[in-house]
């Protein structure tokens, strides 16, 4: 399910000043975290454990050069690794962890989903 609007909405005011949202991705890790990438930075911000559509703090902020995935998927649940946290994601997240890592890995060469046919 995406992330409403109104939740991404309130991450950007733990972005950067002037910085786009690239990708949100919700995950897990002692409550509920956003995983907010930009094109300067992955921004780990903490949602809470009862409130989990309110975003309250940054946990985390790595260069945008940091790679999200690979995402383990061994156990019951899907996780990641960012940094030091060890982060549960549902899967429907996986091809958006892949497109955020392939635009640090050949960001010349978009993912084949969004090359035109001309």
């Amino acid at each position: 399910m995406p992330v409403p609007t109104e939740v991404r909405e309130r991450c950007r005011q733990f972005l950067p000043r002037g910085e786009e949202l690239h990708y949100l991705i919700p995950g897990i890790c002692g409550g509920q975290v956003f995983i907010a990438v930009t094109e300067t930075t992955v921004t780990v911000i903490y949602g809470g454990l009862l409130r989990r559509d309110n975003p309250q703090a940054v946990t985390a902020t790595h260069p945008r050069t940091t790679r999200i995935g690979p995402v383990e998927t061994g156990s019951l649940d899907p996780v990641i690794r960012l940094g030091s946290l060890l982060i549960q994601v549902d899967e429907e997240y996986i091809p958006v962890i892949a497109a955020a890592d392939a635009e640090i890995s050949a960001p010349d060469f978009p993912p084949p989903y969004l090359l035109s046919d001309e």
